[in-house]
């Protein structure tokens, strides 16, 4: 099963729970996601750390800023990281028009020569090169289903 992260209708359908914003209890989180993984759940987070979107003077359509977070976690768990580029979704109320598109996953860097923060950095630049590719697909797709 999908677990999320985020305060979206559309994660609390799919599983998710709400996180204190402003005093995240990284211990916890961080046991939960583990916890979840070993018993062969996919876990899923805004790897910018929050919801971005046009009313908060964001540009959606780029991807900015992620945190090393999802990195971290994927390389202490042995776990890919799989980049979903979702378009659309701030701008529609209904869920209509809105384009989810997995993009090829990341395999957790195994290199014995570079520490884990520095692992987590390429792996969070590969996964911002991903995410960046997948919303210009995806909102690109979005724009030809809307017409």
């Amino acid at each position: 099963g999908y677990h999320y992260m985020g305060l979206d209708p559309l994660f609390f359908r799919l599983g998710g729970f709400p996180v204190e914003r402003k005093k995240p209890n990284l211990l916890a989180i961080n046991r939960l996601q583990k916890a979840m993984l070993e018993q062969g759940h996919s876990v899923g987070v805004y790897p910018e750390g929050t919801r971005r979107t046009e009313k908060r003077g964001y540009d959606v359509k780029e991807v900015v800023d992620l945190t090393r977070g999802s990195a971290q976690t994927a390389l202490r768990n042995n776990c890919q990281i799989v980049p979903v580029a979702i378009a659309g979704l701030a701008e529609s109320d209904d869920g209509r028009g809105v384009v989810a598109l997995a993009m090829e996953p990341i395999e957790p860097l195994h290199d014995a020569f570079l520490p884990l923060n520095r692992r987590a950095d390429v792996m969070t630049d590969v996964l911002t090169y991903r995410l960046q590719e997948g919303l210009d697909i995806a909102y690109d797709l979005r724009q030809l289903s809307i017409g």
